[in-house]
């Protein structure tokens, strides 16, 4: 794991990543992440939790039908208000992953977080609330930025782009360049003027000094560390992401 050189993401710019965070739903490689997840969740076991939903992409995609109860937390009202929208069948909390969870022991099946461990202040220390909260045997699914990502790669996929992996690398080194390269993977001038908004946000969070960006050894590690078995990683985004499947292990360690 390694951190990259700012500290400038605060509280204000979660909320203002929700007015335009859905528009990722138009990209190819988010999508794909999505699904994904969704087979690596199979028959999961309820109750389901979604730590760090944002505006509930992931929850919108789980079928109601037949299914158990669903909980999405995040520490963005303005997410939550979006997500709650889109997903009637979900309930929302308020809550935040930096803090000691508001669930009791072992009160989930299966708990999923795609893309907010990254931004926590102590990833070890969210995954053993994690741990806290799964029942035994329950399963954890983790979607997170992966050390060295690039953002271009995923826009690169998203225009099915022949051209060579170097064209499209170091995409916030320059924002001329950087919005030359996302009008040329989006479809239309309106689509391209929507990414460009979460193309400067982009920019923050890789340089972010507080953010954490993981190798597949890290990110095993301290599964393994916090009251998980099972481990399994593999990438996804575009191959910019590490998809983390795990069971938390029969006894848990006392802290």
């Amino acid at each position: 794991m390694e951190n990259y050189m700012s500290d400038t993401f605060t509280k204000a710019d979660w909320e203002n990543y929700a007015t335009c965070y859905d528009v990722l739903n138009e990209l190819r490689p988010y999508a794909a992440m999505l699904g994904h997840v969704l087979s690596t969740l199979g028959n999961a076991r309820y109750p389901l939790l979604d730590a760090g939903c944002g505006t509930g992409n992931l929850i919108d995609r789980i079928p109601s039908e037949g299914r158990g109860r669903i909980v999405g937390i995040d520490a963005s009202m303005e997410m939550l208000a979006r997500a709650s929208v889109k997903c009637v069948h979900a309930e929302f909390w308020l809550a935040d992953l930096d803090s000691t969870l508001p669930f009791e022991n072992s009160s989930f099946g299966t708990i999923v977080c795609v893309n907010a461990l990254y931004a926590v202040a102590n990833p070890a220390k969210t995954l053993a609330e994690f741990s806290r909260i799964l029942r035994p045997a329950g399963s954890l699914i983790v979607v997170t930025p992966k050390f060295g990502y690039e953002n271009g790669l995923i826009l690169k996929a998203h225009c099915q782009s022949n051209k060579e992996d170097t064209y499209w690398l170091n995409v916030h080194t320059d924002p001329e360049r950087e919005e030359s390269l996302v009008r040329e993977a989006m479809s239309d001038e309106g689509l391209a003027q929507r990414f460009l908004q979460i193309a400067k946000i982009n920019n923050v969070i890789a340089r972010e000094r507080s953010f954490h960006f993981f190798t597949e050894k890290t990110l095993s590690r301290f599964a393994l560390q916090n009251g998980f078995t099972d481990i399994q990683v593999k990438q996804t985004y575009a191959d910019q992401n590490l998809l983390l499947s795990a069971k938390r292990a029969q006894e848990r360690k006392c802290e």
